[in-house]
C-alpha cells in the first residue's frame, strides 16, 4: 500500500501516458519513505498484461502481476545488500561487481514477457567502487526497453556520474494527517487507541514504519523502551557510554535504529528550547526540558555528528565500535 507521495505517482504514470519514460530514475529520500515500494509498484504497472491507457493500473490477475507478488518476474531485477552475520556481529554487505555483471548478462538476453526490464537496486549508494564502475557503462549505453530503478537514502555517496545520468526523484516525509488516516483506516481493532496515537507519533512522517508498528505491535514497546534507553545513555558517564557503544556495534541495525531515536530525542530538545510544544512528538518530561540547557549551537553540532555516524555505518570498511565511541566523546 502507497501512502502520499501523490505527486510522484503522477509524475510517473503521466511518464507512462505520454511514453516518456526514463531509462534511469534515482530515487532519493529518507529511509522508510515508501521508496521502494514505490519502485515495485510502478515496475509492476510497466509488467502488467492488462493494463490500459485510460486505467493505469495494474489488473493483479494476470500471470505478471502474479509473478510480481511472489518476486519472481523473471524481467523484474531486484538487487540489494546481503545481511551476513559473523563474529556475533550482524552486517549488511557491500553490491559488490559480481551482482552488477550479473545484472549485465541478464539484460543481453531477450524480455521473457516481451516488456520492459526492470533493475532495482535498493541502497544503491553501498555498491563497491568496482561495481559502481560497471554500473555506469550500462548508464551509458542504455538498452531498448531497459529502465533502472536506483534508491538511495545518501546520493552524495553515489558516483556523480551515475547521478547525472539518472532522473533523480525526491521523496519527502509524509504529512501526518495522511499517515493517521491510514492508521485509522487500517488500525486492528486489538490495538488501543493510546497505542494508535503512539505509531503517529513514533512514524516522523515515514510510512515505512507506521506499516512496521500495526502489522507488529510489540514494536512500540521496544521503541519505547529504545528511547528511554537512549535519553538515559545522555546521563551516564563516558565508561558506561563506551561499554553500551561496544554492544551496539555488533548488530548495525540495531545501532541505526539507536541513532533515529537519538535524532529524535534531540529534535525535541531544539523545539523544547525554542518553545514550540505543539510541534514536539510523544510526552514532554522535566528531565527533557533539563537537558535544554544545551545551547542551540551545540544541539545543532551533535545532530550533526550523529547523521555522521550513520552515514560512516553504512560503510562496511569502517570500524563500527571506533564509529559509535567517537559519537559519544561529543556528549
Amino acid at each position: 500500500m502507497i501512502i502520499g507521495h501523490q505527486k510522484i505517482i503522477e509524475f510517473l504514470n503521466k511518464s507512462i501516458i505520454n511514453r516518456k519514460l526514463a531509462h534511469a530514475y534515482l530515487f532519493v529520500g529518507q529511509e522508510h519513505l515508501g521508496k521502494r515500494t514505490i519502485a515495485l509498484e510502478f515496475a509492476k504497472i510497466l509488467q502488467c498484461q492488462n493494463r490500459s491507457e485510460q486505467n493505469l493500473s495494474y489488473c493483479d490477475k494476470c500471470v505478471s502481476c502474479q509473478e510480481m507478488n511472489k518476486n519472481a518476474h523473471p524481467d523484474v531485477l531486484l538487487i540489494e545488500p546481503e545481511i551476513i552475520e559473523e563474529k556475533e556481529k550482524k552486517r549488511e554487505q557491500e553490491i559488490g561487481i559480481d551482482k552488477i555483471r550479473d545484472v549485465q548478462r541478464q539484460l543481453s538476453l531477450f524480455s521473457f514477457r516481451g516488456g520492459y526490464k526492470v533493475v532495482i537496486i535498493d541502497f544503491a549508494d553501498r555498491m563497491t567502487r568496482q561495481a559502481a564502475n560497471a554500473l555506469l557503462k550500462t548508464l551509458e549505453e542504455p538498452s531498448a526497453k531497459t529502465i533502472f530503478i536506483l534508491i538511495s537514502a545518501a546520493p552524495r555517496n553515489l558516483l556523480p556520474t551515475i547521478v547525472s545520468r539518472c532522473l533523480t526523484v525526491k521523496f519527502s516525509l509524509v504529512k501526518n494527517e495522511a499517515i493517521e488516516k491510514f492508521i485509522e483506516k487500517a488500525g486492528s481493532a486489538k490495538i488501543p487507541k493510546i497505542s494508535l496515537a503512539k505509531i503517529a507519533s513514533f512514524s516522523f512522517g515515514k510510512p515505512g514504519l507506521a506499516v512496521a508498528y500495526l502489522k507488529q505491535p510489540e514494536l512500540i514497546k521496544m521503541q519505547e523502551k529504545a528511547m528511554q534507553e537512549a535519553e538515559q545513555i545522555l546521563r551516564k558517564n563516558l565508561n558506561f557510554r563506551f561499554h553500551y557503544a561496544e554492544n551496539l556495534a555488533k548488530d548495525l541495525n540495531s545501532a541505526q535504529n539507536f541513532l533515529n531515536n537519538w535524532l529524535f530525542i534531540f529534535r525535541n530538545m531544539i523545539l523544547l528550547k525554542n518553545n514550540c510544544f505543539d510541534l514536539t512528538l510523544g510526552e514532554n518530561k522535566k528531565e527533557d526540558k533539563d537537558l535544554t540547557s544545551i545551547t542551540n549551537a551545540k544541539l545543532a553540532e551533535i545532530a550533526r555528528k550523529i547523521i555522521e555516524a550513520k552515514k560512516n555505518l553504512a560503510n562496511s570498511s569502517f570500524n563500527a565500535r571506533l564509529i559509535l565511541e567517537a559519537l559519544m566523546l561529543n556528549f
